[in-house]
């Protein structure tokens, strides 16, 4: 798909290639970075927040307007799944550029079919989604103005937990590797993030639950 020749390849102003330039390329590295660096940061009540803000970032330096999280929201207690199918994950976080109007909720909606592949694919790497070899899951995605996407997995422990996924409105003649490498970097850092966070509030609640056993027991001793 990657190297497929649609009819937008002939017209090059449509054509995004950023990615064969070096500037972008460590401009997405450093916004990569510099977005592990807040997420590692993040206490549970602002981690959505602030991977609210990862995604605008790092979609602003794919030239994306849609970025989103979808994961096993139902995973056990050790925070991994069991590799659900994708029409088991929901969406966990999401940003758009033009916010919460009828065109973003259709780009929502249209990602949401392209996270099954990834379950049997890895990566999805769709450059061109006007190519006569685009799946079909991809029409809700053109009607909704987007024309490329890339979507890599979540995994926690592991397991395959979820999809991180980027949708931009024009074209590319590609997904270039650097591209997906950095972006598979931010989704091993999300997950670490959201496992690190449940963990933290699973203690908490924890702690919660012991100092009330301890009031308990304080206040039986002290009145017999």
């Amino acid at each position: 798909m990657n190297g497929a020749a649609g009819s937008n390849a002939r017209d090059p102003e449509r054509v995004a290639d950023a990615g064969h330039d070096p500037s972008r390329h460590a401009d997405l590295q450093a916004l990569v970075l510099d977005a592990s660096t807040t997420l590692i940061s993040a206490n549970p009540d602002e981690l959505d927040t602030k991977l609210r803000w990862t995604l605008s970032s790092v979609a602003t330096g794919l030239d994306a307007e849609f970025a989103a999280v979808y994961g096993d929201v139902a995973a056990g207690d050790d925070g991994a799944g069991d590799g659900p199918d994708g029409a088991e994950f929901e969406l966990v976080n999401s940003w758009s550029r033009d916010g919460g109007d009828a065109a973003a909720a259709d780009r929502e909606a249209g990602v949401g079919p392209l996270v099954a592949r990834v379950r049997d694919e890895g990566v999805v790497r769709l450059p061109r989604l006007s190519d006569d070899e685009a799946p079909p899951e991809c029409a809700r995605l053109r009607e909704a103005g987007v024309e490329s996407v890339l979507a890599v997995p979540v995994v926690m422990d592991w397991e395959l937990w979820g999809v991180l996924a980027f949708a931009g409105p024009r074209p590319r003649h590609r997904w270039d590797d650097h591209e997906v490498v950095l972006v598979r970097s931010l989704a091993d850092m999300i997950a670490d993030s959201l496992a690190r966070v449940e963990r933290e509030r699973r203690l908490a609640a924890q702690n919660r639950r012991l100092e009330e056993f301890a009031s308990v027991v304080t206040h039986d001793l002290r009145n017999p």
